[in-house]
């Protein structure tokens, strides 16, 4: 029965009959379905009535639901109550809601406190800081490009294989042409296909013409096309970049 309320709810919504979704929802949260809490919330974030849905935020907090604690510091911090933002990003990460850490660092660096946002996700993480890769995108986008780096090759030998492309780029735009290549490279060892379109621009950016050519004839000699096409991609990429 609740899940008919909350598939109604859901319904009025899409079609934007807010007001009536809104009592669904409410309908659905009475007979005993708490995770119409989030809905209700972010269907009333999305229309601004943003006192009904601190209200719902709330109303999740009371009830147990997993994340409402930083849903309603994340609304908190959209609407400038920051101080009251601030304290519900600890709450929640005190009880256990690591998602609000990266929005709680980017609301403290947002307000300027940069160095409080590195603390703040290292007292945290602990020894996993080194490898948590946000942080490293925290850092990256607050001029700190040094220990960017760092981060984004711990994670990579803590086996976050996805941020290989970040540490490469970030490589790149050091200077450091040839450990960029090689860190691609290695994700091309590792099946990534999506690594010879990085390969591409770096060599392109690099003005590596002959590389690229090699690189290209040998893909076309195996017959791989699909990595071909991919090599080709960046490698426009990259001239489109250096012009």
């Amino acid at each position: 029965m609740t899940d008919d309320l909350l598939d109604r709810a859901d319904r009025l919504a899409e079609a934007g009959r807010v007001d009536e979704a809104i009592a669904a929802y409410r309908a659905a949260i009475a007979a005993g379905h708490p995770d119409g809490w989030r809905d209700l919330a972010r269907l009333c974030e999305r229309h601004g009535r943003h006192d009904e849905a601190l209200e719902a935020w709330r109303g999740g907090i009371d009830a147990g639901w997993w994340n409402a604690r930083a849903g309603l510091a994340v609304l908190l911090g959209k609407l400038g109550r920051v101080d009251e933002a601030i304290a519900m990003h600890r709450a929640a990460i005190a009880d256990g809601e690591t998602s609000a850490l990266n929005d709680f660092a980017h609301l403290l660096a947002g307000q300027g406190r940069v160095d409080e946002a590195v603390a703040e996700l290292r007292a945290v993480l602990g020894e996993r800081a080194a490898s948590y890769w946000p942080l490293g995108e925290l850092l990256e986008e607050h001029g700190r490009p040094g220990e960017a780096l760092e981060v984004y090759q711990a994670s990579v030998a803590a086996g976050e294989t996805h941020v290989r492309a970040r540490l490469a780029r970030l490589l790149l735009d050091q200077g450091r042409a040839d450990e960029a290549i090689h860190v691609t490279r290695t994700a091309i060892a590792d099946g990534e296909l999506r690594a010879y379109e990085a390969l591409g621009h770096i060599l392109a950016r690099t003005n590596r013409q002959a590389e690229a050519d090699a690189e290209a004839t040998r893909l076309a000699d195996a017959g791989n096309w699909l990595a071909c096409a991919r090599l080709i991609a960046g490698l426009k990429r990259g001239d489109a970049a250096e012009h």
